[in-house]
Protein backbone atom coordinates (compact mmCIF):
# COMPACT_ATOMS: atom_id res chain seq x y z
CA UNK A 1 0.00 0.00 0.00
CA UNK A 2 1.04 3.25 -0.46
CA UNK A 3 -0.34 6.39 1.21
CA UNK A 4 -0.77 10.46 0.16
CA UNK A 5 -2.91 13.10 1.29
CA UNK A 6 -5.74 13.22 -0.54
CA UNK A 7 -5.95 17.07 -0.57
CA UNK A 8 -4.16 19.70 1.42
CA UNK A 9 -7.16 21.14 2.53
CA UNK A 10 -9.06 18.08 3.79
CA UNK A 11 -6.17 16.48 5.14
CA UNK A 12 -6.73 12.99 4.98
CA UNK A 13 -4.95 10.42 4.40
CA UNK A 14 -5.86 8.01 1.80
CA UNK A 15 -4.01 4.67 1.06
CA UNK A 16 -3.71 3.01 -2.78
CA UNK A 17 -4.18 -0.93 -2.56
CA UNK A 18 -4.58 -4.05 -4.08
CA UNK A 19 -6.91 -5.73 -1.67
CA UNK A 20 -10.21 -6.01 -3.79
CA UNK A 21 -8.80 -4.88 -6.80
CA UNK A 22 -6.71 -1.52 -7.32
CA UNK A 23 -8.72 0.72 -4.98
CA UNK A 24 -8.37 4.16 -2.95
CA UNK A 25 -9.08 4.00 0.81
CA UNK A 26 -9.43 6.25 3.62
CA UNK A 27 -6.10 5.44 5.90
CA UNK A 28 -8.23 4.72 8.90
CA UNK A 29 -10.59 2.36 6.81
CA UNK A 30 -7.34 0.60 6.05
CA UNK A 31 -5.85 0.32 9.07
CA UNK A 32 -8.95 -1.11 11.01
CA UNK A 33 -9.63 -3.67 8.08
CA UNK A 34 -5.50 -4.52 8.42
CA UNK A 35 -5.64 -5.06 12.35
CA UNK A 36 -8.33 -7.34 11.94
CA UNK A 37 -7.36 -9.47 9.37
CA UNK A 38 -3.51 -8.84 9.48
CA UNK A 39 -2.65 -7.86 12.97
CA UNK A 40 0.74 -6.01 13.00
CA UNK A 41 1.32 -2.65 11.20
CA UNK A 42 4.91 -1.71 10.13
CA UNK A 43 5.06 1.60 7.83
CA UNK A 44 8.11 2.37 6.32
CA UNK A 45 8.97 5.41 3.60
CA UNK A 46 10.57 5.23 0.43
CA UNK A 47 13.19 7.59 -0.51
CA UNK A 48 10.97 9.85 -3.40
CA UNK A 49 12.34 12.81 -5.07
CA UNK A 50 10.07 15.49 -5.05
CA UNK A 51 9.04 15.29 -8.06
CA UNK A 52 8.24 11.49 -8.25
CA UNK A 53 5.37 11.78 -5.49
CA UNK A 54 3.23 13.54 -8.53
CA UNK A 55 4.37 11.43 -11.28
CA UNK A 56 3.72 7.88 -8.48
CA UNK A 57 0.34 8.88 -7.88
CA UNK A 58 -0.68 9.85 -11.57
CA UNK A 59 0.45 6.17 -12.41
CA UNK A 60 -1.82 4.47 -9.48
CA UNK A 61 -4.51 6.62 -10.16
CA UNK A 62 -4.53 5.48 -13.66
CA UNK A 63 -4.52 1.49 -12.34
CA UNK A 64 -7.92 2.40 -10.37
CA UNK A 65 -10.39 -0.63 -11.19
CA UNK A 66 -8.23 -2.68 -11.87
CA UNK A 67 -8.86 -6.46 -10.51
CA UNK A 68 -7.16 -8.24 -7.66
CA UNK A 69 -4.11 -10.81 -8.77
CA UNK A 70 -4.83 -14.16 -6.83
CA UNK A 71 -2.66 -15.85 -8.75
CA UNK A 72 0.64 -13.47 -7.92
CA UNK A 73 1.45 -13.25 -11.31
CA UNK A 74 3.05 -10.31 -12.61
CA UNK A 75 2.30 -8.17 -15.87
CA UNK A 76 -1.07 -9.35 -16.09
CA UNK A 77 -3.45 -6.34 -15.89
CA UNK A 78 -4.19 -7.88 -12.56
CA UNK A 79 -2.22 -6.59 -9.21
CA UNK A 80 -1.31 -8.19 -6.04
CA UNK A 81 -0.41 -5.50 -3.31
CA UNK A 82 3.20 -5.66 -3.35
CA UNK A 83 2.74 -6.08 -7.26
CA UNK A 84 1.68 -2.81 -7.41
CA UNK A 85 4.12 -0.84 -5.90
CA UNK A 86 6.70 -2.29 -7.45
CA UNK A 87 5.69 -1.41 -10.83
CA UNK A 88 4.85 2.26 -9.95
CA UNK A 89 8.61 2.35 -8.67
CA UNK A 90 9.42 0.63 -11.70
CA UNK A 91 7.41 2.99 -14.08
CA UNK A 92 8.39 6.18 -12.61
CA UNK A 93 12.33 5.29 -11.33
CA UNK A 94 15.14 5.77 -13.54
CA UNK A 95 16.87 3.44 -11.28
CA UNK A 96 13.90 1.68 -9.24
CA UNK A 97 14.49 1.04 -5.61
CA UNK A 98 12.13 -2.15 -6.03
CA UNK A 99 12.52 -5.42 -8.44
CA UNK A 100 11.19 -8.87 -9.19
CA UNK A 101 12.56 -11.88 -7.38
CA UNK A 102 12.19 -16.02 -8.17
CA UNK A 103 9.03 -16.75 -5.76
CA UNK A 104 9.25 -19.14 -2.89
CA UNK A 105 6.28 -20.76 -1.35
CA UNK A 106 8.76 -23.02 1.01
CA UNK A 107 10.20 -26.54 0.00
CA UNK A 108 7.45 -28.16 -2.02
CA UNK A 109 9.15 -31.55 -1.83
CA UNK A 110 9.35 -31.56 2.41
CA UNK A 111 5.92 -33.04 3.20
CA UNK A 112 7.10 -31.38 6.84
CA UNK A 113 7.58 -28.03 5.51
CA UNK A 114 4.07 -25.78 7.16
CA UNK A 115 5.04 -23.30 4.46
CA UNK A 116 4.78 -25.26 1.42
CA UNK A 117 1.19 -27.63 2.76
CA UNK A 118 -0.63 -23.91 2.64
CA UNK A 119 0.18 -22.45 -1.03
CA UNK A 120 0.15 -26.31 -2.18
CA UNK A 121 -3.61 -26.51 -1.01
CA UNK A 122 -4.07 -22.74 -1.73
CA UNK A 123 -2.84 -23.73 -5.79
CA UNK A 124 -4.65 -26.87 -6.03
CA UNK A 125 -8.06 -25.41 -5.05
CA UNK A 126 -7.05 -22.74 -7.99
CA UNK A 127 -6.54 -26.01 -9.89
CA UNK A 128 -3.15 -24.39 -11.28
CA UNK A 129 0.75 -24.96 -10.92
CA UNK A 130 2.42 -22.92 -8.23
CA UNK A 131 4.39 -20.16 -9.33
CA UNK A 132 7.52 -21.23 -7.75
CA UNK A 133 10.35 -19.38 -9.00
CA UNK A 134 8.66 -17.48 -11.18
CA UNK A 135 9.46 -13.76 -10.74
CA UNK A 136 7.34 -12.02 -8.06
CA UNK A 137 7.42 -9.46 -5.09
CA UNK A 138 5.89 -10.02 -1.24
CA UNK A 139 5.20 -8.27 1.30
CA UNK A 140 8.71 -9.25 3.16
CA UNK A 141 10.18 -8.84 0.34
CA UNK A 142 9.28 -5.14 -0.21
CA UNK A 143 10.01 -5.07 4.29
CA UNK A 144 13.24 -6.10 3.72
CA UNK A 145 14.69 -3.86 1.20
CA UNK A 146 17.01 -1.90 2.36
CA UNK A 147 16.11 1.62 0.48
CA UNK A 148 13.13 2.13 3.30
CA UNK A 149 13.21 3.92 6.30
CA UNK A 150 10.93 2.65 9.18
CA UNK A 151 8.22 5.13 9.96
CA UNK A 152 6.39 3.03 12.74
CA UNK A 153 5.95 -0.19 14.02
Amino acid sequence: MLAWHSTKKAQQWVVYEAWNGVEKTALQAFLTHVEQNAGDIYIKRPPLKKKEHKRIKKWLEQKMGLPYDPDFLIHNDKYYCSELITDAFQAIQKQPIFGYLPMYYGDLHNKDDATAKIWIKYFKEKNMPIPQHKPGISPLGLYLNAALTSVLF
